[in-house]
């Protein structure tokens, strides 16, 4: 995908720190459930859902070019892919999901609540060869297709949404890889536009793609959540981190490298040009349908509601209003 042209614009505005969280841990439940339990001291503890990578970019140029620090935070980031931590094992303030997540959470019992879309569009795209001549929902019908669980309830409502029988194809299991992808039995597969897809086309491969977004089912990638007692309590808190990551990312989309080094920084296993590639590319799902960094809309909450539905979650109690607030946004 083409590198998007960003303007500058915003200036860096200061904030001050607001009032230390009060009191220590009563239990990890009690906090997660927003139960009115005690604040912690200290940075926001902010769970990151893999392990270092580019996609994180907001929160490691923010943090190395001192945006936290300017807005009068701290803020510790934990990533999943390394701690192993969970939700119900990892105390945090704030964290990044998919939309998927979030609601399983909310079904749960979790207070969470989402405060800007990361990735205002999702990765999760569904590719065949150009040969196969595959290039509607309809055609996915009776052929076998590469999925994970993630995407399995992504296709099921994308054909559901046009009036087709979800689950009327025959589930595979491969590793995304180029290989396996030009000789598997499965004609289309679940892939990541960030990963697979893109280098099957950056090695010259004749591929059709098929964009969820296309046909009706825009889904946000990943979003930034809350717990819903801290932002009630520390409401100006939440704001200005909120507002320091926008500022991250903004600076990350212009100048590519801060979110490769930010990476690199955090994981000096990762590759340079494997993490840069997988940054310009998700530069058009970062700024999804050319609006403002962090956006998020009803409509989008809908249809996660219902992925979430074809995988099984209890979502009935759950509305969108429920899972998204966009009060936070610059």
């Amino acid at each position: 995908m083409a590198q998007a042209m960003v303007a500058r614009t915003r200036g860096r505005r200061r904030w001050r720190a607001v009032a230390a969280l009060r009191a220590g841990l009563v239990g990890v439940a009690l906090i997660l459930c927003g139960s009115g339990g005690a604040m912690a001291e200290g940075p926001l503890r902010v769970l990151l859902n893999w392990s270092p990578t580019s996609m994180f970019a907001a929160f490691y140029v923010a943090e190395d070019r001192g945006l936290y620090a300017k807005a009068g935070i701290a803020v510790a980031l934990e990533h999943q892919g390394q701690s192993g931590g969970t939700l119900e094992s990892s105390p945090f303030d704030l964290a990044v999901l998919s939309p998927g997540e979030l609601i399983a959470a909310r079904a749960r019992g979790m207070k969470l609540k989402a405060v800007a879309a990361l990735c205002q569009r999702s990765p999760i795209v569904f590719v065949s060869k150009a040969e196969y001549g595959i290039t509607r929902p309809a055609q996915i019908v009776g052929q076998t297709v590469r999925t994970t669980a993630e995407m399995t309830p992504i296709l099921n409502a994308l054909l559901a949404g046009e009036g087709l029988a979800p689950g009327s194809w025959t589930p595979a299991t491969f590793a995304s890889d180029p290989a396996l992808f030009l000789d598997s039995p499965a004609r289309v597969w679940g892939v990541y536009s960030t990963g697979l897809a893109q280098q099957l086309s950056a090695a010259g491969h004749a591929i059709n793609v098929i964009y969820p977004e296309d046909y009706g089912l825009g889904l946000n990638g990943s979003v930034v959540v809350v717990r819903e007692d801290l932002l009630a309590a520390e409401h100006a808190r939440v704001k200005a981190f909120v507002t320091a990551t926008l500022d991250g990312l903004e600076l990350a989309i212009e100048t590519p490298d801060l979110a490769v080094a930010g990476t690199l920084a955090r994981d000096p296993a990762t590759r340079s040009g494997t993490e840069r590639d997988r940054f310009l590319g998700a530069i058009p799902l970062f700024r999804g349908r050319g609006r403002s960094l962090g956006a998020m809309d009803a409509q989008t909450w809908a249809n996660a509601l219902a992925v979430a539905a074809q995988a099984g979650v209890a979502t009935q109690a759950i509305q969108p209003a429920d899972l998204f607030t966009t009060e936070l946004l610059p």
